[in-house]
Formats: structure tokens, sequence, C-alpha cells
């Protein structure tokens, strides 16, 4: 092969084109022939000679499949997280999370775009620089708020979070839902919406309240800190774990940091436009439950927006 390796992009090509290159020879093991298909079609020598070329055409091997795949969702292997055995390194670790929020993230970015997933995985690969809209929700910021909703840093204070329901009965988040809310309040996001089964609900961190966005009830929320323990191979000090964040994005494995103080961060499957006007809550307000000390470390999307109001 031949490339031009003083293009812009490079060195993302170099990175994803190998893995492309298995997801398509994987694809052509699937139907009787298909070895000597995906040599004709994806992998032709006489065409494309150099990298670009020939990725664009496993690329567009893949694409010609998604048809024939269930490919609007991710394989299981792709979103679960599967930690290395005894005691793994901070960056053995964060690079198992960072693979599945980077497969969570394709999701999101495919709904955005009405692709498919596969499809979206596959233009990602050989796009030769990374699309903007991808980076604004799958950054430094973003990863790291994820990690913390994962209780991954010892140092770093979770929330449990409920809400009330009829008969002032308290009832907590399901687990899933409430690592949303904690990811995104890592990412200073107070007001976003959030699917709970059928149904979306807009909810206000600040104002410490739940209303469905179809039905404009609104309930109340209140949290307690979580002392739940993470698994011992996964908990490490925030630094480390910044640390280990910040190798990637040196890899070029993940974008920057964004310091949107001012516009607020995104976060998969949630938002930040204005919501349904917010129906006055219940008579009684917001309780919250025993807090314990002071949290002692924060996320760089907290300590940038506590800065940027120290500033105002």
């Amino acid at each position: 092969m031949t490339m031009h390796a003083e293009r812009e992009g490079t060195v993302h090509l170099l990175q994803t084109a190998p893995d492309l290159l298995l997801q398509a020879f994987a694809e052509s093991l699937r139907e009787k022939d298909g070895v000597l298909t995906f040599f004709r079609a994806a992998f032709d020598r006489q065409a494309d000679p150099c990298l670009e070329g020939r990725a664009s055409r496993l690329s567009q091997y893949l694409t010609s499949r998604v048809a024939d795949i269930p490919s609007d969702r991710p394989a299981a292997e792709d979103l679960v997280v599967e930690l290395p055995k005894g005691s793994p390194s901070v960056d053995a670790v964060v690079g198992e999370y960072l693979r599945v929020y980077v497969n969570h993230s394709i999701l999101i970015w495919a709904r955005m775009r009405g692709m498919t997933y596969a499809e979206a995985k596959a233009e990602r690969q050989v796009a030769s620089t990374k699309a903007e809209d991808f980076d604004s929700i799958c950054n430094a910021g973003t990863f790291e708020a994820y990690l913390l909703s994962k209780s991954i840093a010892s140092d770093v204070e979770t929330r449990k979070w409920e809400v009330q329901l009829e008969g002032n009965k308290w009832t907590p988040f399901d687990s899933c839902i409430n690592e949303k809310i904690e990811e995104a309040r890592f990412c200073c996001c107070d007001v976003f919406e959030i699917q709970i089964r059928a149904y979306m609900y807009h909810i206000n961190l600040a104002e410490l309240v739940q209303t469905n966005s179809h039905t404009g009830k609104a309930r109340a929320l209140r949290w307690s800190v979580d002392n739940k323990t993470a698994p011992s191979s996964g908990k490490f000090p925030l630094a480390d774990v910044q640390a280990a964040i910040d190798r990637f994005v040196d890899l070029q494995t993940l974008a920057a940091f964004v310091d949107d103080s001012d516009e607020g961060l995104n976060v998969p499957e949630t938002s930040q436009e204005q919501g349904p006007q917010m129906p006055a809550p219940s008579s009684e307000p917001p309780v919250l439950l025993p807090e314990t000390a002071e949290i002692a470390f924060e996320s760089r999307a907290m300590q940038s927006a506590a800065a940027a109001a120290s500033a105002a």
C-alpha cells in the first residue's frame, strides 16, 4: 500500500484502518464464497492503492451489507465492560471503559445522523478527520463524567437519587437511570431530558424536580451519598484516572476536554434544550437525605464551571 502521510487525519486513519479491515473480513465469513467476494470487492489490488482508498472500499463493503444484518443495534460485547482479571493498571481499566463509551457514543451519533450503528461506525473509522459533532458527545470531559458516574474514582462522592411518588413515598431510581443522572451532574448539566421506560422526563437538578414531558406531572427529587463500593479492581484516585484519560487524548484515541462552562456540555442520551414550562412541585419542598463530608474532588467540568462562576 501507499499513503499520503502528510495529510491531516493520518494518525487517526492508521489507528482505525486495521480494525476496519478485520471487521470487513469477519463479515465476509458469514456467507458462502464470501472471502472471494471480499477480495474482489473490498480489497481489489487493481484499484485505490493508497491506504485512504483501501479504507474507503472497506467501508463501502461493510455499508453494502448493513441491510442484510441486524445493524441498528451494536453487538452485546460492544457495550459490556469486561475488566481484566487480577489487579489491572488504571490504564487497562480506563481503556476498557473507553472502548464501551466510544461504542455507546457511536450509537447516539448514529441516531443523531439517522444512520444505523454499523453505518456510523464504518463512517467514523474511514473519515480522514473526526467529526466535530461526534467529539461534542465523546471527549475527555464527557468520558470523565461517565467514569465518575460508575464510581471508578475512590475519592469522588457519588449520589443515590430518589423520586417522590404518591403518598409521599420515596422510590430510588434503578442503577442505570441513576448513573445517567450522575453523568449529567458531573458534566454540569442541571437541566436535561431522560427516557425512563416509555416516557420522557425533564430533570432539573438545581430545583430537584422531575417532570413528565407529556403530562406535565411534576415530582420532587432528593439524593443521598452513595456508599456503595465498586469492584476493587476499578477503584483509583481521581488524579490517576484523569492522567489515564489524558494519555488516551495524547494517543488521539479520544478528543480533548472542551471547556464549555458557559454553554454546558453534551451528554449522551440527554438534552439541554429548554423543556416544557415547569409546573409547581408538590407543596412540600424537596427533602435532601443526610449528607456526608464535603466532596474533596470534582470533575474537570465542575471545576471549570466553578471557576467561571467565580470570575463572573
